[in-house]
């Protein structure tokens, strides 16, 4: 049986790390140092921090794909009232 030493990291607990890591980073949009979060709850970001444009799109990129949309014009990241045919910067498609 091999002893490993002391403060040795196997192959297989760097890899999940790395995974857990990259899998945070893909679901968690940025934050900029100049955001500040609302007090209590989620943050919401300004339609100027998120880049929100309020365009006539209606394709696969659009708000109301996106599965931080909630029915009939409200965005769980984004503050305020958006349009189903709006777009982000912080946007995920639920397909």
């Amino acid at each position: 049986m091999r002893v490993k030493p002391s403060g040795c990291v196997n192959r297989r607990h760097l890899l999940r790390r790395a995974a857990l890591a990259a899998a945070l980073g893909a679901v968690a949009p940025a934050v900029r140092a100049d955001d500040t979060p609302a007090s209590g709850g989620w943050h919401k970001f300004s339609k100027q921090v998120a880049g929100y444009r309020d365009r006539d799109t209606g394709g696969p990129e659009s708000c109301g794909m996106c599965h931080y949309f909630l029915d009939p014009d409200q965005c769980v990241i984004v503050e305020g009232p958006i349009s189903p045919r709006g777009w982000c910067n912080y946007g995920a498609t639920t397909g």
